[in-house]
C-alpha cells in the first residue's frame, strides 16, 4: 500500500495493482484509451478516476485515462 498526494494535498491510499495502472498510464505517450486495458484494469482505473488520483476524458468518441499530476508519498 503506498499513498498519493492529489491536488489539496489530500493523501489518497494506493493498491500495488493500482500502482501497476498508475505506471502503465504514466509511461503511455498520450492519453491511454480504455480499449487497450483488460476488464481488471478498466476497474482499478475507474476507482482512481473516482479517487481523483486519474483522470478520464472522452476523445473523439472514445474512453481514455491520463495522468492526474500528483506527488508519490512513501510513508
Amino acid at each position: 500500500m503506498k499513498f498519493m498526494e492529489i491536488t489539496g494535498g489530500l493523501m489518497v491510499p494506493v493498491s500495488n495493482d493500482e500502482m501497476l495502472v498508475l505506471e502503465m498510464v504514466r509511461g503511455h505517450a498520450g492519453p491511454l484509451p480504455r480499449r487497450d486495458m483488460n476488464e481488471t484494469q478498466q476497474e482499478l482505473a475507474r476507482r482512481l478516476v473516482f479517487r481523483g488520483v486519474l483522470d478520464r476524458t472522452n476523445i473523439d468518441g472514445k474512453l481514455c485515462y491520463t495522468y492526474n499530476d500528483v506527488e508519490y508519498v512513501e510513508r
